[in-house]
C-alpha cells in the first residue's frame, strides 16, 4: 500500500510498472484520516533520498506497522536499526531496499518491529519534542551564562 499526496503525479510511473494492476500497490489521494490508510497496509517503507524528518514513518509506527526508512531521513536518528525499525543506508540501492522489504514481510520480524516501533513512536509525541527543546534552551542559556 502506498499513500501519495498526489496520485496523479505518481500514477503514470506506477501504472507503467504494472504494480497497481497487479494489486501490489495502491495509490491513495490525500486524506484527513491517514490512520485508516495505515491500518490497510502490512508495512511501511520511506525510501527517501532526502527527508528532513519523516513524520509519516512515525505515524506508521504509531499505527502498529513495521517500518523501514533510509538513513537520509531525519527520523532515522531516533530509530534503533533492527530493534524498532529497519534503517537502509543507500536509498538508491534497489537490492538493499528489496532486502528491507523482505525483512518486513517476515511475520516474526514484522511483529517484533511493529511492537517496538509503536513504543518508540509513543515516546516521540509533541510533549517530548517540547521537553527536548526546553532542555536544549536551558542548556544553551546555562552555557552562555557561565561563559
Amino acid at each position: 500500500c502506498l499513500w501519495c499526496s498526489d496520485p496523479l503525479e505518481h500514477g503514470e510511473a506506477v501504472d507503467g510498472a504494472g504494480l497497481e494492476r497487479a494489486g501490489k500497490l495502491k495509490l491513495m489521494a490525500k486524506t484527513s484520516e491517514p490512520e485508516r490508510i495505515y491500518r490497510a497496509c502490512d508495512s511501511f517503507l520511506l525510501p527517501a533520498h532526502y527527508e528532513t524528518f519523516g513524520m509519516t514513518a512515525l505515524e506508521a509506527m504509531a499505527s502498529g506497522l513495521p517500518v523501514a526508512v533510509t538513513s537520509h531521513c531525519g527520523v532515522a536518528e531516533l530509530l534503533d536499526n533492527g530493534a524498532n525499525a529497519i534503517v537502509v543506508d543507500d536509498s538508491r540501492d534497489p537490492v538493499e531496499l528489496a532486502a528491507a522489504l523482505e525483512r518486513l514481510a517476515d511475520p516474526k520480524t514484522a511483529a517484533r518491529l511493529a511492537a517496538a516501533g509503536t513504543q518508540a513512536a509513543r515516546r516521540q509525541g509533541w510533549g517530548a519534542t517540547v521537553d527536548g527543546y526546553l532542555a536544549l534552551y536551558e542548556r544553551v542559556h546555562r552555557e552562555k551564562t557561565l561563559a
